[in-house]
């Protein structure tokens, strides 16, 4: 009869460490789980800012470009308005002269 109490025993007390390694190990994989839930989180949050830094970079780009076209605008207007002066100068000398 002893025997057959210490073979339970024996019995019970593999149960309860398989049982509590189980548990251990279900942590320790919720653990690995959550630190890739975690990593998820972050790679997208990082895509977010990825984003919004290249929806600045093609804005600054946009005015940019913008700024330079009307800047050469500018200047051509400025050439013209100055060639048409110069003629206008000198056709109003040469028949001054005359």
């Amino acid at each position: 009869m002893k025997t057959k109490n210490i073979s339970y025993a024996l019995l019970l007390c593999l149960f309860l460490g398989i049982l509590m390694q189980s548990s251990v190990q279900a942590a320790f994989w919720d653990g690995i789980v959550g630190k890739a839930n975690q990593a998820k989180s972050i790679y997208n949050q990082s895509q977010d800012v990825i984003g919004k830094v290249n929806d600045a970079k093609n804005t600054y780009n946009r005015y940019r470009n913008n700024y330079r076209g009307n800047q050469n605008q500018n200047y051509q207007n400025q050439w013209n308005n100055n060639s048409q002066n110069s003629n206008g100068n000198l056709i109003e000398r040469f028949l001054r002269s005359l």
